[in-house]
């Protein structure tokens, strides 16, 4: 058996207190610790030592030691949205957005009290009663601000938790004999998210279709809802959402 000789390579930034600069150096994982060439003095034979877990740096050549770089992030993160996921009239979890840009889920106990965990609860779709309910085309977004958005204009809308690539074929069943278009973000993440949406929607929908991003002219990395705040309506419908269908 032919031995794995992989070896793995990272930079780390160090602050030197005295100099009060980051130095950047290359580090090779040794064990626990990361090793790398001392840059404070003629180093042939690594004598750096790094320890990510402790945040430290230490090097047995010329006693140079110090922390890794941590910049300050002055701006707390605060809850900006949050996404309840109702199956009948129960809460089974939410989906909560903070700013800067983050997302975590969470649940009740019967005490009210929140824990950031999905222990015990199985994932279901966003606006899960409303699809149910529904008939006609649905639109399948990448997140819940995009089916939010989508809903207000009066379309049938919804969204896996999670993002990207989490969709799960206990799903598909809520799609059965219904018209599916997928709207991706316009990036590659976004596309090979639809695709496996619409693959695994293949033979289960009556049809199923990927809108084009560039059809709705978003920029990269833009959604639905850059589309919406553009001025994108439910009258543009005909016009922009059924022209570049790709799959």
């Amino acid at each position: 058996m032919k031995e794995n000789t992989t070896v793995e390579v990272k930079t780390f930034r160090l602050w030197d207190s005295e100099s009060k600069e980051v130095i950047s150096v290359e580090a090779t994982l040794k064990g626990k610790d990361w090793k790398a060439l001392c840059p404070k003095h003629s180093d042939h034979n690594p004598s750096l030592s790094i320890d990510e877990e402790k945040g430290l740096y230490h090097c047995f050549g010329c006693g140079w030691a110090g922390k890794l770089y941590k910049p300050l992030n002055k701006e707390k993160k605060r809850i900006v949205a949050t996404y309840d996921y109702v199956d009948g009239e129960n809460l089974l979890f939410q989906v909560v957005r903070y700013s800067p840009k983050d997302f975590r889920v969470r649940r009740k106990d019967k005490n009210g009290k929140w824990f950031y965990n999905l222990d015990g609860i199985e994932p279901i779709l966003y606006r899960l009663n409303e699809l149910i309910k529904s008939d006609g085309t649905v639109f399948i977004t990448e997140g819940e601000k995009d089916c939010d958005n989508l809903r207000s204009l009066g379309f049938t809308a919804t969204t896996a938790p999670f993002g990207a690539k989490e969709w799960h074929e206990e799903f598909n069943k809520f799609f059965t004999d219904r018209e599916v278009v997928v709207l991706p973000d316009n990036d590659l993440p976004g596309i090979e998210h639809a695709v496996t949406i619409a693959k695994s929607l293949d033979g289960k929908a009556r049809s199923v279709r990927i809108l084009d991003p560039k059809s709705l002219k978003l920029g990269e990395k833009e959604d639905i809802s850059d589309w919406i705040i553009k001025g994108g309506q439910k009258k543009n419908y005909s016009k922009s959402f059924q022209t570049r269908i790709i799959f």
